[in-house]
């Protein structure tokens, strides 16, 4: 059923199809799928959904597909996915999600499927890339900070850190800024903060913990 310029599918489109395992669906013009099109395809192993325009999935698209090991979701609009989506797939292997717009993986997903882009693990508010920053004393770095969901309003981070740390969230004003703002359109364009570690006496390595506090 690939490259057929398929725009929907019914739901009921697959029904009767249990020992079914493999289904092409790739090089369509899918925007949306029904919740219940893949109920019943409990033999199936591999699943091409790439090169389509899906912007969205239900949360228990892939319910039921025990046996699935390869999942193609590349090519698409995809900005986010449910955080249990890939519930009870559990002999997936292979997932492709490369070249959509997510800006991190639900947590839920096994650390043993191979996926073929590299994204952090999203959290309950903040995707932060890199989770953790190594500065020598008097050194620089810079991380970056997303929003995992999109928000219902806008959305103001202040950023704080401890003594000898300073940070810098807008390198183009004078003076260090500490907010970045982010609304229901650019929730997931990372914005860069800039990090300077103060130089000191001793020769003893320090940890800095940098606090982010979300209102709005």
């Amino acid at each position: 059923m690939n490259n057929n310029n398929l725009s929907s599918l019914p739901e009921d489109i697959f029904d009767g199809l249990s020992a079914l395992e493999k289904l092409h669906l790739h090089y369509n013009n899918l925007s949306s799928l029904p919740e219940d099109i893949f109920d019943g395809l409990s033999a199936l192993e591999r699943l091409y959904l790439d090169n389509n325009d899906l912007s969205s999935l239900p949360e228990d698209i892939f319910d039921g597909l025990s046996a699935l090991e390869t999942l193609y979701l590349d090519e698409n609009d995809l900005s986010s996915l449910p955080e249990d989506i890939f519930d009870g797939l559990s002999a997936l292997e292979t997932l492709r999600l490369n070249d959509n717009s997510l800006i991190c993986l639900p947590r839920s997903l096994p650390l043993s499927v191979t996926v073929n882009v590299e994204l952090p693990r999203c959290g309950n508010l903040l995707v932060l890339t890199p989770s953790s920053l190594t500065l020598a004393e008097g050194g620089s770095g810079s991380y970056t900070v997303a929003l995992a969901s999109q928000p219902t309003a806008a959305v103001t981070i202040t950023l704080s850190a401890g003594t000898g740390v300073t940070l810098d969230t807008d390198a183009d004003t004078d003076g260090n800024q500490n907010t970045l703002s982010f609304t229901t359109t650019n929730w997931n364009a990372p914005q860069t903060v800039d990090v300077s570690g103060e130089q000191d006496d001793d020769e003893i390595d320090d940890t800095i913990t940098l606090s982010h506090t979300a209102s709005g």
